[in-house]
């Protein structure tokens, strides 16, 4: 018997599970949905590409306009190194940023935490007397059953040596 998942008992079932997905195209038409193509391509997808497209161009011109042997090469053999070290610059002055943030919010957390960690230090040295205290009641009576042990088995051995 073949079922068919498009119609159940006279009404249309739906494909999909996420209703949502089906009212796509008419939110696509909507005009704040439109609005936000818009930005998008405007904010995001047009400066990334006319980054690559000028970054492309200028290599292009590094390369074709030096001719061997004239006064430019030279020239433009040290912009080529000036567009190799920007990005290593620009990665270095994040690095940078990233650590003098991380030391600027280490020496605020050190004025604030020494208080607290003294109070969880507290806290930590009291259960820790709490744990050793209870293993100590708890091992009472094995360690006096072993000396009573041990304690008879002296002197037992003594009475066999006379």
């Amino acid at each position: 018997m073949i079922l068919d998942l498009s119609t159940r008992a006279g009404s249309r079932l739906d494909s999909c599970y996420n209703s949502n997905m089906q009212n796509q195209g008419e939110a696509a038409s909507s005009p704040t949905f439109q609005k936000h193509r818009r930005q998008v391509f405007w904010q995001i997808i047009l400066p990334v590409v006319a980054a690559g497209v000028i970054f492309i161009a200028l290599g292009l011109l590094a390369v074709l306009s030096p001719t061997p042997g004239s006064a430019k090469t030279s020239q433009w053999a040290a912009i080529s190194t000036i567009w190799l070290a920007a990005p290593l610059l620009f990665i270095g002055l994040l690095f940078l940023a990233v650590t003098t943030g991380l030391i600027y919010l280490m020496s605020r957390f050190l004025t604030i935490f020494p208080a607290y960690l003294r109070l969880a230090q507290i806290y930590a040295q009291v259960a820790s007397l709490w744990v050793v205290n209870f293993c100590n009641r708890l091992s009472a009576p094995f360690i006096k059953i072993g000396g009573w042990n041990a304690g008879a088995r002296a002197l037992r051995s003594k009475r066999t040596r006379r």
